[in-house]
């Protein structure tokens, strides 16, 4: 089984020594998450991220029983957050903001 894998590992590392071969490894950039509360505030906000590239995300605060949080979840995502109830989140985070998997009302 080893001798089957040296193939796949070493033809890599022979054509990146070529120097006119890139070879990369992406991992998962966010890790699933849920959070559950009520939500009490919603607003849609922008900042400028890298390369001067405008950012549009929507700040959410969720207030459980011992805590309140308040999530970044990318684009303006305002209509799926209604105000006042209590609602499980499922998103994936992300660096500068979360992707909205979905928004359940409980």
């Amino acid at each position: 089984m080893r001798l089957l894998l040296l193939p796949l590992i070493a033809l890599p590392l022979i054509l990146a020594g070529c120097g006119t071969t890139f070879v990369s490894f992406t991992s998962n950039p966010g890790f699933p998450a849920s959070v559950t509360g009520t939500i009490i505030v919603v607003k849609v906000e922008s900042s400028n991220g890298p390369n001067g590239v405008l950012n549009t995300f929507t700040a959410v605060t969720i207030k459980s029983v011992t805590t309140t949080n308040t999530f970044s979840f990318c684009g303006d995502q305002r209509n799926q957050f209604p105000i006042n109830q209590e609602v499980r989140v499922d998103f994936n985070s992300g660096v500068s903001c979360s992707t909205l998997i979905g928004v359940v009302v409980l």
